[in-house]
């Protein structure tokens, strides 16, 4: 359990963060988004970081437990699946990207949903 707390203390804040600036700058970050889908380079780092956090918290954490654990390996997994998908479809996911990316209510969502997620990490991580 000590492994899943520590998860729960780094990507709760961070998720808050995230989650904070794109509901106050939404505008901001469709167009951080635009640009990331639209260098190649980017992608493929992106893919590279998100491939590596995945296989990290996979490797140390892969915990299938009805608790906190369950969300941080979870989390673990969709960052191996994201950093594959950018890795080996990256066109796709410029597709997928620009979809999402020019709806301002979708931006609010994830916004909201990361918002939430990092207040429950956050919360479990340091408060329970």
């Amino acid at each position: 359990m000590e492994a899943t707390v520590l998860i729960a203390k780094i990507l709760g804040p961070l998720y808050v963060v995230v989650g904070l600036g794109i509901l106050v700058n939404p505008k901001t970050y469709q167009k951080i988004m635009g640009d990331f889908f639209e260098n190649t380079a980017l992608l493929y780092i992106g893919g590279l970081m998100a491939f590596l956090f995945g296989v990290i918290i996979i490797i140390f954490h892969n915990e299938w437990a009805v608790n906190l654990s369950l969300i941080i390996t979870i989390l673990g997994w969709l960052a191996l699946i994201k950093g594959i998908v950018l890795l080996v479809f990256p066109s796709a996911m410029k597709r997928i990207a620009a979809i999402y990316g020019k709806s301002a209510t979708s931006i609010r969502v994830a916004g909201f949903i990361a918002l939430v997620l990092g207040a429950v990490l956050s919360y479990m991580g340091y408060f329970v």
